[in-house]
């Protein structure tokens, strides 16, 4: 009769069926032994990963505060450690929406603009309350999540294999050398959702019940909030394998009563997924996310990355390949040769004794077997390669990115390394397993044979990325006119220059944010949109009347200017600012000169910032209707046939720069009509809608709005802009419709017409 679950005999009997009955014969008694108990296990293993990347990551535990791991993008370190603080701040509710930010006023739900990093705000929490800065938190969620990516894979692995082989295949997920290249960016250096998520499937297919359920809609949330490629990616994976499980095990005899149980315990963290993801959903319909072929081939893996390892290990770094910096590709290494070589053991033929017992009856063996982690191991393959040069010619990755929801707003194809790291690390398990059943089978059970070979390999899972101290560099802080900006208060903010194609400066003024308080109209998030672009062209004169209509279309009633960065225009800025009557000085030193824009109203970038918001959120349906009568007149003799064939791809262009003034079009009803609306479809044309809108008739004025009609809109969401004007009813048989501002390197551009 098999023993009960923690007993020798048990643990046994269910190691050996993780393995199809590969007799481990002392390897077992040997980890009892040493564990004691199996509850010790799980503390054992979290302070010897612990003490580890501690080691691994040092000096980085010495200077929390002071520094961060000069890793390629580097930048990405302080872009994170804002996004962390910000996320923390709309957890506690002080901002109006989760995804809101302080950065790119007045755009909403900025923080969809990248990963949002909520579950590791909840996590910051703590130190973040015992005092640590932005920094001190940022990089103890770095080592934290090196620590957690290995203690979820090792929690993962025991299931299928001992202490020891489980223990050195999780430091080989936890310190992979692509882990390396990473080191900036916290949300792909915590891998420990990728694990939960596969272990709490596992069990939910097992045995479904509610807890089980609500444990695998923790992981969901959990890893929602951590960093969504690897959710999509290994959902792409998982999904399949865990559905072709799940019918196996269930049909027959079917448990429907524990199923609709377990549904029910993963619906709570099923939603939270779906309100953690339908910003992004947002996103992408409003901002443009979809990345083109180009962004993708540039930002797939190639076969070289998995010949090579991390150029920041000192000991392979010659033969390293090197991402520049520059480009749009980001550094991935191999998974690791040892993980690959313990790997290919599973794929050894075993001769199995004749007359050999069955493996013992016990704990039931994990739903996946290994077999279905070699299966993973291709198509991930085809994944990492994605549509780059290396890419399959079947186009596997692009059909899938073309058929999946959301998947087409994705790049970085490449990070799906890690979820092949995880199907290594449980090969990699078992072929240690074997290691210590072929050593256990030639030598006495009195010499520890399995150890000594599971301490050698555990050694050299370190060394393989443990080479060499990381290089750190000293935090840039924020500039000490943001502190002048604080003492001085205000609403909204704008510096000067704007923002340009470097990031350092960029990211840095994000985190100018969290010294001065006030809503930025400047920042960064690893994507520029069109409204940014439209910012900066009318910034160019400023002071002049241009650059005044948006302040106060904005609600911005502070300007920092930069000195250092601007030795040309500083003093006449300074001059102009005297003589301009909107304008007063506030401070100036050699540095900085921070002024104040007199005719904001207060509240004026409040009331901005909701318009923003329920543009976002309002989605007017188009009238239905016969547009065929219609008469449309253009200038310069482009065909207007574009705006009323419900074709998405065909539009109308002015064919030159928008100009002040300028009427684009006139349509002509066949009769008189009643009118108190139009809708102007520029979703395809991103960026080139109108930035001031103006409906007359007959030369009778309907409605004008200058900036303050295109840039809201804008920000908010450009593909969604002008989708309705409202201005009261009016009998007429023609409307002209123009534009009130300029635009030196944007065409004018409508895709569909509308009026009601």
């Amino acid at each position: 009769m098999a023993g009960a679950r923690g007993s020798p005999g048990s643990d046994g009997a269910w190691l050996r069926a993780a393995c199809y009955g590969c007799p481990v014969r002392g390897a077992t008694q040997i980890m009892t032994e040493l564990t004691a108990q199996r509850r010790w296990e799980l503390p054992v293993a979290a302070a010897i990963l612990l003490s580890a990347t501690l080691a691994w990551l040092w000096p980085l535990p010495a200077s929390l505060g002071t520094h961060l791991v000069a890793a390629p993008y580097w930048w990405d370190a302080q872009l994170n450690t804002f996004i962390l603080a910000q996320g923390g701040d709309n957890l506690i509710g002080r901002s109006a929406g989760l995804f809101d930010s302080a950065i790119m006023h007045p755009a909403p739900e900025v923080l969809a603009w990248s990963e949002n990093l909520l579950a590791l705000a909840v996590l910051g929490a703590v130190p973040r309350a015992l005092g640590a800065g932005p920094l001190a938190v940022h990089n103890f969620l770095v080592i934290a999540g090196v620590w957690g990516t290995g203690l979820a894979t090792f929690v993962l692995l025991r299931r299928r294999a001992g202490f020891w082989p489980s223990l050195i295949s999780a430091a080989l997920v936890a310190f992979a050398p692509y882990r390396l290249g990473w080191l900036s960016r916290v949300q792909l250096v915590s891998g420990f959702g990728l694990p939960l998520l596969v272990l709490t499937t596992e069990r939910l297919i097992e045995a479904p019940g509610i807890r089980r359920g609500l444990a695998l809609g923790a992981a969901l949330a959990l890893q929602a909030g951590v960093g969504l490629y690897g959710l999509v990616q290994l959902l792409m994976i998982l999904g399949p394998t865990a559905l072709l499980h799940a019918l196996w095990r269930w049909w027959s005899p079917a448990p429907w009563v524990r199923v609709a149980r377990a549904l029910l315990g993963l619906a709570p963290g099923a939603l939270v997924t779906l309100l953690l993801i339908s910003p992004y959903q947002r996103a992408r319909e409003a901002q443009g996310f979809v990345r083109d072929e180009k962004m993708l081939a540039n930002t797939s893996g190639l076969y070289a990355d998995l010949r090579t390892t991390s150029d920041l290990m000192a000991r392979w770094r010659d033969s390293a390949v090197t991402v520049k910096e520059t480009s749009a590709r980001e550094p991935v290494a191999s998974p690791g040769v040892l993980a690959a070589g313990l790997a290919a053991l599973v794929l050894v033929p075993r001769r199995r004794k004749r007359g050999a017992a069955p493996p013992d009856g016990g704990a039931p063996s994990p739903c996946f077997t290994p077999w279905v982690f070699v299966c993973w191991l291709p198509v991930t393959l085809v994944m990492f390669l994605g549509t780059g040069p290396d890419a399959p010619q079947l186009g596997v990755y692009a059909w899938l990115r073309e058929h999946l929801p959301g998947l087409s707003g994705l790049r970085y194809p490449c990070r799906v390394v890690a979820v092949t790291s995880l199907a290594l690390a449980v090969l990699g398990a078992v072929g240690l397993e074997r290691i210590g059943s072929w050593c256990a089978s030639f030598l006495t059970p009195r010499r520890p044979g399995p150890t000594v070979a599971w301490a050698v390999l555990g050694f050299a899972a370190l060394c393989e990325t443990w080479t060499v101290s990381l290089p750190l560099r000293a935090h840039e802080t924020p500039n000490p006119s943001y502190e002048v900006v604080a003492s001085f208060g205000g609403q909204a903010l704008i510096e000067l220059p704007f923002d340009t194609g470097k990031h350092e400066p960029r990211v840095l003024r994000n985190l100018g944010q969290r010294v001065h308080g006030l809503w930025l109209v400047n920042g960064y998030t690893g994507y520029e949109p069109a409204f940014a672009k439209a910012v900066r062209q009318r910034l160019d004169g400023f002071p002049d009347a241009e650059s005044h209509e948006l302040l106060h279309a904005l609600g911005v009633d502070r300007v920092l200017a930069h000195r250092a960065t601007l030795p040309a225009r500083g003093a006449i800025l300074l001059r102009a600012a005297q003589t301009t009557p909107w304008l007063r000085v506030l401070h100036a030193d050699g540095d900085a000169l921070l002024l104040a824009v007199t005719d904001v109203p207060n509240g004026r970038a409040a009331e901005v910032r909701a318009a923003a918001r329920a543009f976002l959120e309002d989605r007017p349906t188009p009238p239905a209707g016969d547009r065929s009568s219609w008469r449309i007149e253009v200038p310069g003799g482009y065909n207007p046939e574009g705006l009323r064939d419900d074709d998405q791809k065909t539009r109308y262009t002015t064919g030159a720069v928008q100009s002040r003034d300028a009427d684009w079009l006139t349509v002509r009803f066949p009769e008189p009509r009643t009118v108190s609306a139009i809708w102007l479809d520029v979703r395809e044309g991103i960026g080139d809608a109108p930035l001031g809108l103006r409906v007359s008739s007959e030369g009778q004025l309907l409605f004008e709005d200058r900036l303050h009609s295109g840039i809201v809109p804008l920000a908010a969401a450009p593909q969604r802009a002008y989708d309705v004007v409202r201005f009261p009813p009016r009998s007429v048989q023609s409307l002209t419709i123009g534009n009130t501002e300029r635009s030196p390197d944007r065409w004018g551009s409508i895709h569909e017409l509308w009026v009601d």
